[in-house]
């Protein structure tokens, strides 16, 4: 899949004032400050890091479609949980629903083989 979208890292700091960075996909600066809808965060800063490397991670992570980036050359994994994740469901849309089809035929096919290997024990 390896196609491109633009990455944001957006500085935020609680109450207490511990600072964290949230890589966040996203079409602009604004919709990625946008996700971090949380009043007790304080928005500190936020940078464009362009156009960054983006594909469907493998099944190793579960049943989940998982994205895999790599920013700035380091391997960051995007979960359904993470800011940004609805954005690269939308922006792949195709491929994301080609990925569902092949991991539900896949899984198909071993139910079938299981039934197959239950009824004729000896081959």
């Amino acid at each position: 899949m390896a196609k491109k979208s633009m990455f944001f890292v957006v500085e935020t700091t609680n109450g207490r004032g511990k600072k964290d960075l949230y890589f966040i996909p996203a079409k602009s600066g604004a919709s990625a400050t946008h996700q971090i809808k949380n009043p007790d965060l304080l928005i500190e800063n936020k940078e464009s890091l362009g156009w960054q490397d983006v594909s469907i991670a493998s099944q190793q992570y579960g049943d989940e479609i998982v994205f895999e980036a790599f920013i700035n050359g380091q391997k960051s994994l995007i979960y359904p949980n993470h800011y940004g994740y609805q954005h690269l469901c939308n922006q792949f849309h195709e491929q994301v629903v080609a990925e569902k089809s092949s991991r539900e035929e896949d899984y198909r096919r071993d139910l079938e083989d299981e039934l197959y290997k239950s009824e004729h024990p000896f081959g």
